[in-house]
């Protein structure tokens, strides 16, 4: 987290109109939507060694490209030391945080998900399903393959890529290029 009053409002910006720090951004978008806004809270992100930061904003506000409806930041690297130009690194980055604010995803990997929301979730399973009448390792078998679709719905890494031709795996599409998205 950044220190709002400090920090933030005096770090340099670029590419917002004539303001040349955040202060002076923030009074410019006062002036042009006619509404007090102030920011309440920050965050700093940046790359890892060997990693790009990369984003998206969709439905952005008239003659700014960092201000819209939805937005996503992602790391992404090469993985294991693969040649990857970092010109690409970031277009890849790009088209991943596109399906970001598309897909939604709550958490980075099947590994991220909190013990508390799966337990939730196989109890919520375990009882739309506990009176079938099928024996139990059915029942567990049936538990694994809907925790695997919820996990395709909710984890990045195991989403389709909707942005990539033919929709494969976040995870397998980026393992294929030399990458891996970093959180």
């Amino acid at each position: 987290k950044v220190e709002v009053e400090g920090a933030l409002l005096s770090a340099p910006v670029e590419g917002c109109g004539t303001a040349t720090t955040v202060k002076e951004a923030l009074e410019e978008a006062i002036l042009a939507i006619r509404e007090n806004i102030s920011v309440a809270d920050a965050v700093s992100a940046a790359a890892s060694e060997d990693s790009v930061l990369a984003g998206y904003v969709h439905g952005r506000v008239h003659g700014s490209d960092r201000a819209g409806s939805a937005a996503a930041m992602v790391e992404v690297g090469r993985l294991g030391g693969a040649d990857v130009a970092v010109e690409d690194m970031k277009e890849v980055g790009k088209r991943l945080a596109m399906h970001i604010v598309a897909a939604k995803p709550l958490y980075l990997s099947s590994d991220s998900v909190p013990d508390d929301v799966i337990e939730k979730e196989k109890a919520m399973l375990m009882e739309q399903i506990a009176g079938s009448g099928k024996p139990e390792h059915i029942l567990e078998k049936m538990v694994t393959g809907r925790m695997r679709k919820f996990y395709e719905e909710t984890c990045l890494t195991e989403q389709p890529h909707m942005v990539e031709e033919g929709g494969p795996k976040v995870s397998t599409f980026l393992g294929e290029i030399g990458m891996e998205v970093r959180g």
